[in-house]
């Protein structure tokens, strides 16, 4: 900071001498020297003045640009036409700034005329054409420079974004692999629980067991997608949902007493197509949501194909009776699941049967890896 203020002044001192040297310039070579009826030294003086002015300028444009206009009152200073400049590079742009810059000018020019001053009138108009041209020309970097400052501020700001949205993705990322991998493990960990409180398991130590065995495949998923996350190679881990999966995942609820029917007659791809893999996710939430909301109820799952589109059919009847255990659910499962699917390019649809089941249902094209 010290050496930017520093190069400011020595940019200040600069034009305060040019001012001042110019000035004298002009004092002495006019012929004759004395012909505004002054002391050629007090010309000199006063331009001497203008351009110490010009130092301060940077700070206090407008206070500096009327003093030397009040010098000019009696010796025209080219000070003036810098100090003009600096009023419009330096000075807030509002209607004080327009009101001083032009109404001192022409207070000047109606003081010259009330003295009756013999001046050429071509003098005054350089004098007045040099001063307004310095005054736009100020103008003209400063609106330059408010304007790249306005751009850096947008870049700055859409950066900002750009990390809020990549942070936000890569948030919904970890949110959703957990979610696939943890929800439906744990929902039919609860699920067992609850037969063994229920006094309904045919084996509490078997169903123990079998909690124990899902806990340990939960955390060994969970450590998985950590990996795959920090790896950042989830398309890899992605590839691991086939239609295999299907029967682990039926299988799974269909031990805690959810009685479902399959058909697969869609063919699997190698490696699973972005479709099929979409497919076991949707399976997979189906069969989760339809053990938590309608326990014992009966439950469909149709995964076939027609031309190059895979059909995806999740249907459950509506509840036997009301779950005996409330589980937790953030909605987001079936939320993501459309997006998923729109994504792709698929249809989605999602809701209450007539019933009074639930049905999931997606079409999606087919080959997209």
């Amino acid at each position: 900071m010290s050496r930017d203020i520093s190069a400011d002044t020595r940019a200040d001192v600069a034009l305060g001498c040019v001012a001042a040297l110019l000035g004298i310039a002009v004092v002495t070579a006019r012929m004759p020297p004395d012909s505004l009826g002054l002391p050629v030294g007090v010309e000199a003086a006063g331009q001497v003045a203008g351009g110490a002015l010009i130092i301060g300028s940077r700070r206090r444009p407008l206070l500096v640009y009327v003093s030397c206009l009040a010098i000019s009152v009696a010796v025209p200073v080219g000070a003036v036409c810098i100090a003009a400049f600096m009023v419009g590079r330096w000075a807030r742009a509002d209607r004080r700034s327009v009101i001083t810059t032009l109404g001192g000018l022409v207070l000047l020019l109606g003081s010259w005329w009330v003295m009756d001053r013999d001046w050429q009138a071509s003098h005054i108009v350089a004098f007045v054409a040099a001063t307004l041209v310095g005054w736009l020309l100020g103008r003209a970097l400063a609106s330059s420079d408010e304007a790249a400052q306005a751009r850096a501020e947008e870049r700055r700001a859409a950066a900002a974004l750009l990390a809020a949205a990549v942070r936000q993705a890569e948030r919904d990322r970890l949110a959703g692999e957990m979610h696939d991998v943890v929800a439906h493990r744990v929902s039919l960990m609860v699920l067992d629980a609850n037969r063994i409180e229920a006094g309904s398991a045919p084996d509490d130590r078997a169903v123990a067991a079998q909690i124990r065995d899902t806990g340990r495949a939960a955390l060994a998923d969970m450590r998985e997608v950590l990996q795959r996350l920090q790896r950042d190679d989830l398309d890899k881990g992605l590839a691991r949902h086939s239609f295999t999966e299907i029967d682990d995942l039926v299988n799974g609820v269909r031990e805690v007493g959810q009685p479902v029917e399959v058909t697969v007659t869609a063919p699997g791809s190698q490696p699973p197509d972005l479709a099929e893999r979409t497919a076991v996710r949707i399976v997979r939430e189906a069969l989760t949501n339809a053990a938590r909301h309608a326990p014992g109820a009966a439950t469909r799952v149709q995964i076939g194909e027609q031309g190059h589109a895979l059909l995806v059919h999740v249907r459950n009847a509506a509840p036997e009776h009301a779950p005996q255990v409330e589980l937790t659910t953030g909605g987001h499962g079936l939320r993501a699941l459309s997006e998923r699917v729109a994504l792709i390019g698929g249809q989605w649809h999602a809701g209450p049967t007539s019933d009074g089941g639930f049905a999931v249902e997606a079409t999606m094209p087919r080959g997209h890896q």
